[in-house]
């Protein structure tokens, strides 16, 4: 994983993960949850993918696969995706933190037949080739940025978490390279307030509530936004 190593972050800017440290093994496991579960989302033809992590809501994926269909023709399918639990995994990790502060034993059976139990619908739509090149260039540029922040990456109580990521071909056209870069409620008027805009549309494109060309709108402004950078 590849991540920026310039000092100075600010509100236009997405930041790296943080480090997780020793104390925060269960944030670890959750994450281990989160991946497990949501495992449908990544892919080879994954080529971009946020994670949301709201408070108290259910955590869900955003994203984009395509894939080259011959190397004659070059024709490219490409599909937005959203998938989304039915009750939030945090919930699960916090059975385990009360067992173990209760010092009883980890049910991990009992909680492998919740998860078996919980229903993660799938929503996946079919998006024009062109649409996608504009989603992939705005959403890479936004990750291209990212800065490390001023202050150390502290504890932020509430709001929405969203990490994004990006799986992009390198120049030889060989290899892939994988980047990303972190937010958490970014204002609406910055640049990665406008990213997540781009994923809530994204969302209501996969249940049919916005079209193609709300899409390729926002991602044209988030373009133009950061060449003004």
């Amino acid at each position: 994983m590849e991540q920026a190593n310039v000092r100075g972050s600010s509100p236009h800017h997405l930041i790296p993960e943080g480090p997780l440290l020793p104390f925060q093994q269960t944030v670890r496991e959750y994450h281990l949850m989160l991946a497990g579960l949501l495992a449908a989302g990544n892919s080879d033809d994954l080529t971009l993918l946020a994670v949301a992590l709201p408070s108290f809501e259910p955590e869900y994926l955003v994203g984009l696969r395509s894939r080259v269909s011959t190397y004659e023709n070059r024709d490219v399918h490409a599909r937005v995706f959203f998938v989304r639990p039915a009750h939030p995994l945090w919930d699960y990790e916090r059975l385990l933190m009360r067992n173990e502060s209760l010092w009883s034993s980890r049910n991990d059976a009992e909680i492998n037949e919740m998860k078996s139990r919980l229903p993660v619908p799938w929503h996946e739509r079919q998006i024009d080739a062109a649409v996608s090149e504009h989603l992939a260039k705005a959403w890479i540029g936004v990750i291209a940025q990212t800065r490390l922040p001023r202050h150390g990456w502290g504890m932020v109580l509430g709001g929405t978490r969203y990490r994004f990521s990006a799986n992009t071909v390198r120049p030889s056209g060989l290899s892939r390279k994988f980047i990303s870069g972190t937010t958490h409620s970014p204002p609406s008027n910055s640049i990665p307030g406008q990213l997540v805009e781009l994923v809530d549309s994204m969302v209501r494109y996969c249940d049919g509530t916005a079209d193609a060309g709300e899409l390729e709108r926002r991602a044209r402004e988030l373009i133009k936004r950061q060449n003004r950078l």
